[in-house]
Formats: structure tokens, sequence, C-alpha cells
């Protein structure tokens, strides 16, 4: 699959960036979380709903992929 971004959409990507960085936001990831915090992962726009070669090739095993994704991420 193939994306294209045009120069108005990248330039509106570039901006939040810098916002995010000014903020001091993207430092958070320093702050270090105590043992046993919550963690929070919201998951958008996974088209678990829809099958097909196209949209969801593989409908049944999107969930279950992702969630093993998630839980191997190294805490930051």
């Amino acid at each position: 699959m193939r994306q294209s971004i045009d120069r108005r959409e990248f330039l509106k990507l570039a901006g939040l960036g810098g916002v995010v960085f000014a903020s001091g936001l993207a430092d958070a990831r320093f702050a270090g979380a105590a043992e046993g915090d919550f963690y929070f992962v919201q998951l958008s726009d996974t088209h678990w709903g829809f099958n097909g070669p196209v949209v969801n090739p593989d409908a049944g095993g999107t969930l279950p992929k992702a969630v093993a994704a998630v839980n191997s991420l190294e805490v930051e």
C-alpha cells in the first residue's frame, strides 16, 4: 500500500511536531515511571470490523498481533 502526503499536510504535521517539541512534552519520556504504574494504550483506525484483501487481509489476527506488539514494548 502506498500513501502520499501533500505539502499542506506535511506542514501541518511538522508544525504539530514543533509545538510538541517546544512545549517540553517530548521530554516526558525521561521522567521515568515508578514500579507498578498504570499504562494506557490507544489503538485507532484498526479496521477491526472490516475484512477483505485490501482493507484488512488478516481480520482475525489484527487484535492479537496488536496486543502482542504492545506487550513486547520496553518501558521508557
